[in-house]
């Protein structure tokens, strides 16, 4: 009779009322009682070896899986960075293309002295709608691949977060099954021994201690097998979710700095965009405003690199032909000395006009294209340097011999040259400190977009402050800058 054992691995039989313990099918005697027990380890570690080989190939080939995907990872990224470069080229061109067409409207505005004046400006008009329309396309343009490429990035990115987050869940869990099997067969194994040493015990078998000792080895071979498995899932997966996230990371950041890159260019070229468009509309305004006005005689400027842009001729010309000063001090000979000398010559003869110039080979050169008047006068000034924060700047020389006491209604600040400077042009500061400002004045500066002459017009503005001098301020901008300080007696050109 076999009686009932829910232990595959255990039989008990009873036999002439004796009960016969068999381990694997094997009869359990004083001879066979160590082979049983040998044959089951065996059992057990073949097991172990085989649960072993599963659970590390499955491993593999998820880290391989995860591997895979940060492959394809990087190659999006190089195709994101191509897609970004190319866009900057797109610009690039954009941006030729814009300085090319401000380059033909220069050339055609020159051609008004040689030209019928209406037909130039009508010509003007239109290439000034033409290209107004264009700059605005660009700029909605720029606005939307900023836009797609800023979507596109965010889409990458959270794809990337995703796949991350998925292989290291997925090796987690990986790593937490492998535990949980060998968790188990340690247990199944303790169970086997005790059962075996119970069934030996029961049989009057007198070889506890071998047994227990057999058991306890192959308990301790398996601790360490499970022990040895886990350290080196746990290398394993450390390693990756730390190759992952600096991968995450990098991309990250290569992301933003691309995105940041890009977006500063768009917007230099939006405001670049912006500022040639400006400047047409100063160029029109200059043309139309000019055209029936009999002392502007000669109606030729050139108004290109560091010359003076359509801005300062428009807004000088409108103070002179409103404010009618009748004394002006312009600093720097260029092409708004040809506003003010034909001003001086030929509407206002009583004025009195002083232009200051540095460079004595420009005088002579460029004032054979001025008008002439005896109250027109050009002082050749030499410069004086002085030294802030390690820098030279530059000013002219002592100007009391040229000004004298004169109270100057009108102040050009337009040289010397003031580049890269932290201080340029501050003889305007003396000059106010001299008293040498009327009541009604007006002071224009020039190249007011730059670090330099905006820290020369604070210093300008404190000092009418402290010589309790109240003013107002306005602006004006092309590809250039203007700053006007104004006595609150001619703050009507704010409108002008």
């Amino acid at each position: 009779m076999t009686l009932k054992n829910k232990n595959p691995l255990f039989s008990v039989t009873k036999q002439e009322n004796k009960k016969i313990y068999r381990v694997l099918g094997l009869k359990i005697t004083r001879k066979n009682r160590f082979a049983a027990l040998s044959a089951e380890i065996t059992q057990n570690r073949v097991e172990n070896g085989e649960l072993f080989a599963k659970l590390h190939q499955a491993l593999s080939k998820q880290i391989v899986d995860a591997l895979s995907r940060q492959d394809i990872v990087k190659k999006e990224l190089g195709n994101l960075n191509n897609e970004i470069k190319s866009l900057v080229e797109k610009q690039n061109k954009l941006q030729e293309a814009l300085s090319k067409s401000t380059d033909l409207t220069v050339a055609a505005i020159n051609e008004t002295g040689r030209n019928s004046v209406g037909s130039i400006a009508a010509q003007i008009s239109r290439m000034s709608a033409m290209l107004s329309s264009e700059l605005m396309y660009s700029a909605r343009q720029s606005e939307e691949a900023t836009a797609a490429l800023e979507n596109q990035m965010a889409s990458y990115c959270q794809t990337l977060q995703n796949s991350l987050f998925s292989n290291a869940k997925a090796i987690e869990r990986a790593s937490e099954k492998l535990l949980s099997d060998f968790q188990l067969l340690t247990a199944e194994t303790k169970t086997a021994g005790e059962k075996a040493n119970l069934a030996i015990k029961e049989c009057g078998l007198n070889a506890k201690d071998g047994l227990l000792h057999l058991t306890e080895k192959l308990t301790r071979q398996t601790a360490e097998i499970s022990a040895s498995v886990s350290n080196a899932l746990k290398e394993q997966t450390s390693g990756l979710k730390s190759e992952l996230t600096e991968l995450s990371k990098g991309f990250s950041e290569k992301q933003n700095e691309n995105a940041q890159d890009l977006k500063q260019k768009i917007q230099k070229a939006q405001t670049e965009a912006r500022q040639n468009y400006q400047e047409l509309n100063f160029a029109d305004l200059f043309h139309d405003t000019t055209l029936q006005t009999a002392w502007l005689k000669d109606k030729s400027f050139t108004c290109f690199r560091g010359a003076a842009n359509y801005s300062f001729l428009y807004t000088l010309f409108r103070v002179l032909d409103n404010a009618n000063p009748q004394t002006i001090l312009e600093m720097g000979m260029g092409q708004t000395s040809k506003l003010t000398t034909q001003y001086a010559a030929f509407k206002h003869p009583e004025a009195r006009l002083d232009i200051v110039e540095n460079d004595k080979n420009w005088i002579d050169l460029y004032s054979a294209q001025l008008a002439k008047g005896d109250n027109i006068r050009i002082h050749h000034q030499e410069l004086e340097f002085f030294t802030v924060n390690g820098i030279a700047c530059r000013k002219y020389a002592d100007m009391t011999p040229i000004v004298q006491d004169t109270k100057y209604q009108l102040i050009v600040v337009d040289g010397p040259f003031g580049a890269d400077q932290p201080q340029p042009r501050t003889n305007i500061i003396g000059l106010i400190d001299n008293n040498n400002l009327a009541d009604d004045f007006v002071i224009i500066f020039d190249d007011a977009e730059r670090a330099g002459e905006q820290d020369t017009i604070r210093k300008t503005k404190q000092k009418l402050s402290e010589k309790g001098i109240k003013f107002v301020e306005d602006k004006r901008t092309g590809i250039k800058t203007q700053i006007l300080l104004l006595s609150e007696s001619r703050s009507f050109i704010n409108f002008l």
